[in-house]
């Protein structure tokens, strides 16, 4: 059985795992639960899997989708270094948003989006706005250049392929330490959850984080197409977004500022955790995004009682 398979079990409940063709790439998604569709978007090459303690809480309510962004997990495995990850990730979820409208017959969906993933769920909304009823960010890029200190060299395509065969060979105890680095409450980071990552990860060298994290980097700042202007002050999508007050990847000194010029309606909120509130205070990460995205849903027979 994969990693993929025993996470899933873990969840226990019913999840469908499918795939589908969108604009040349093969999307590995799951599927759970009933009600108002909300998208699952997560943070660089992890996989689906992020999300699995939030669709478990979610499912009951909602149907909840959560896929491999290209290059990830199940998906069509891709070079970070020759394909350009940030340009091709928005035509693909937003095609992939029209697909879940024509299977499901919807006008809308939720997105909820992790770190890049976040970024992506904002780029679609500010953009695409008649895709999206409401918007979920957590630890999202793109209100800051500024790059942790132990990332930046990782804008340097040598260091980051060298480091990524050397100090952390794509291993699952390695894995399992970059995924608790992430961590203020190392606690929450479990050992299925690492290997389900590290299978994830493990399809080819080409597939490792900090060759990821290269790809959204120039020099040693976030690419300048990443970072959030005044295009999206404009926006009216209801949005909400969480921020840990300890995270060591998304600064939340750095990053809370801007997000509250550029989208002064947005309602924000601060954990104390590190950068994967939905692994670390799953608890009440998943208690307050059930609340927002009820109150941004149609009326359905799916009531709270969280």
């Amino acid at each position: 059985m994969t990693k993929e398979k025993q996470l899933i079990e873990v969840m226990g409940i019913d999840v469908r795992l499918e795939q589908v063709t969108i604009l040349g790439y093969t999307l590995n998604y799951v599927t759970a639960g009933k009600g108002p569709v909300a998208l699952f978007l997560h943070g660089a090459n992890i996989g689906w899997g992020q999300w699995y303690k939030t669709l478990v809480a979610c499912a009951p309510f909602f149907t909840v989708i959560a896929v491999d962004l290209p290059g990830t997990g199940g998906s069509t495995k891709i070079n970070y270094h020759e394909t350009d990850i940030v340009s091709q990730s928005v035509p693909v979820v937003e095609e992939f948003i029209r697909y879940i409208q024509r299977q499901y017959s919807v006008d809308d969906v939720a997105l909820v989006g992790h770190s890049f993933g976040g970024w992506v769920a904002l780029k679609i909304a500010s953009e695409q706005p008649d895709l999206v009823r409401c918007c979920a960010l957590s630890s999202p890029v793109g209100f800051s250049s500024d790059m942790p200190l132990h990332q930046r060299m990782l804008g340097v395509y040598p260091v980051a392929w060298l480091l990524s065969r050397t100090v952390l060979k794509p291993h699952v105890e390695n894995i399992h330490k970059f995924l608790l680095d992430a961590c203020y409450r190392k606690e929450a980071c479990d050992r299925v959850f690492s290997e389900y990552v590290h299978e994830s990860m493990h399809r080819g060298i080409l597939s490792h984080p900090f060759l990821f994290i290269h790809s959204l980097l120039s020099g040693l700042k976030m690419r300048k197409e990443l970072v959030f202007q005044s295009d999206i002050t404009d926006t009216q999508i209801p949005t909400c977004i969480v921020f840990g007050v300890f995270d060591p990847v998304v600064s939340y000194l750095a990053h809370e500022p801007r997000c509250r010029t550029l989208l002064p309606k947005a309602s924000i909120i601060a954990y104390n955790t590190g950068h994967v509130p939905m692994l670390e205070q799953p608890d009440q990460f998943n208690k307050d995004l059930i609340s927002f995205l009820h109150k941004h849903s149609p009326a359905c027979q799916y009531g709270v009682s969280y």
